[in-house]
């Protein structure tokens, strides 16, 4: 968002840890993630891109 000519980059605080933290943590444990974690992930994830190209919004990159 651009105001008064100033960029603002907004992020959004992830309460419970991001997924590096929880993929760790499965790890740590030898657990896995369920199939339908990780394809509501992926379809937030793919959602979330298509709406910031089509704003034009430049992102470097996408990691855990």
């Amino acid at each position: 968002m651009i105001e008064q000519g100033i960029l603002i980059i907004i992020m959004e605080f992830c309460d419970y840890g991001d997924l590096a933290y929880h993929v760790q943590k499965k790890k740590k444990k030898k657990e896995y993630f369920s199939e339908e974690e990780i394809m509501n992930w992926f379809v937030q994830i793919c959602l979330a891109l298509d709406n910031i190209h089509g704003r034009k919004i430049l992102h470097r990159d996408i990691k855990s």
